[in-house]
């Protein structure tokens, strides 16, 4: 489902996608890169991949974490979760692309893309 832009009472606006997958499932990271891990009250564990093409990816909701600092596209950076605001509701990872590191833009393009 492309929720991209749903209202949202803590924080707007919807500025990812959700991916709806069971607790524990891997996540890869779409690009090389570094990843930096960080916790929020709202996001939970959340990875921030600055990736090789100067994209910033977000994540959120993760279970836990896995490999930080330098990754190459494909390897496991996180596991579904819901932490964060979404604690409680079902496992899923929030998921946002930044380019050059600025405003969001609908990933949603960019996973049916890769889903092929």
């Amino acid at each position: 489902m492309n929720d991209w832009g749903f209202p949202r009472s803590d924080t707007g606006f919807h500025q990812g996608n959700d991916l709806m997958a069971k607790r524990g499932t891997p996540i890869a990271a779409p690009v090389s890169g570094t990843v930096t891990p960080n916790v929020g009250s709202i996001s939970g564990n959340q990875f921030r991949l600055v990736g090789s093409d100067g994209t910033l990816y977000v994540g959120a909701h993760l279970d836990r974490f896995a490999k930080v600092g330098k990754v190459k596209a494909g390897d496991t950076i996180g596991y579904v979760g819901d932490t964060g605001d979404a604690k409680g509701g079902p496992t899923h990872l929030h998921f946002e692309i930044h380019p050059s590191g600025g405003a969001a833009v609908s990933p949603y393009a960019t996973l049916v893309a890769a889903c092929r």
